[in-house]
């Protein structure tokens, strides 16, 4: 329910995007709440959070990047069964 999803129908094909609502409400807005604290706390999250920002996009849109960050990061250590490691990426480009 964060992907972002481009409306085009017809003659109007410069149509904005907006997240597919097709997921969970109760989910979208619990990882909202958490994006909140992350954009402030985390590292990797806060980077993702000032480049959009920087770059012109707005809050919401940043927000819902960050969401999309920590689903990424919560199935990575599921999948893995790793302890989170913030420094991962790094470790990958130091080798």
């Amino acid at each position: 329910g964060l992907a972002p999803r481009t409306f085009e129908s017809g003659k109007s094909v410069r149509g904005t995007a907006h997240i597919c609502k097709l997921g969970s409400a109760f989910l979208r807005k619990i990882l909202y709440q958490c994006s909140l604290s992350a954009k402030r706390f985390n590292p990797s999250c806060k980077q993702v959070f000032d480049r959009l920002r920087r770059n012109g996009k707005p809050f919401k849109i940043a927000m819902i990047a960050v969401a999309n960050k920590l689903i990424k990061i919560a199935f990575a250590i599921a999948k893995s069964g790793k302890a989170y490691d913030p420094n991962f990426a790094m470790a990958d480009i130091k080798k």
